[in-house]
């Protein structure tokens, strides 16, 4: 005789109702940027549907770092909205390096209790040209003086 942790009828119901789930789908998803180093502020959007029984909420981390992306204020502010489904960075103007800190890979999680979804996009930074020392071209090879 077999003996099944819980009765058979319960494993039934289980497959029945993760069968008949909707899986959960982002409908907009975020698009990368390319932004010059004068921008102020860049906004992303993801949006989903899923199973009408639970609920989707939406997460969005960055690539390479641990846990989910929450609101920041200073140098840098960063806000997502209630509903979490916007991203928001703010940075003052020409602050290169709030925008470097800012530039990388970022994901948004769409999730309910029977499946997820992901879209990837990123955030390129087009940083104001080098001056040019004196004495150098823009290879960075010195000039000859010519006698």
């Amino acid at each position: 005789m077999e003996v099944f942790p819980f009765p058979v009828w319960y494993k039934t119901i289980v497959l029945l109702a993760s069968a008949s789930a909707e899986r959960t789908r982002i409908t907009e998803a975020p698009v990368g940027v390319h932004l010059a180093y004068d921008e102020t502020s860049a906004e992303f959007h993801c949006a989903a549907t899923g199973d009408d029984s639970t609920p989707v909420s939406i997460g969005w981390y960055r690539l390479g770092s641990r846990g989910a992306i929450a609101n920041r204020t200073g140098r840098v502010n960063v806000t997502v909205s209630l509903d979490g489904t916007v991203l928001a960075f703010d940075v003052a103007a020409n602050d290169t390096d709030g925008w470097a800190m800012l530039a990388g890979s970022y994901r948004c999680v769409a999730s309910n209790d029977y499946s997820s979804d992901t879209a990837n996009f990123s955030v390129v930074v087009d940083l104001p040209p080098t001056p040019l020392l004196p004495g150098t071209t823009p290879r960075g090879q010195r000039r000859h003086r010519s006698y």
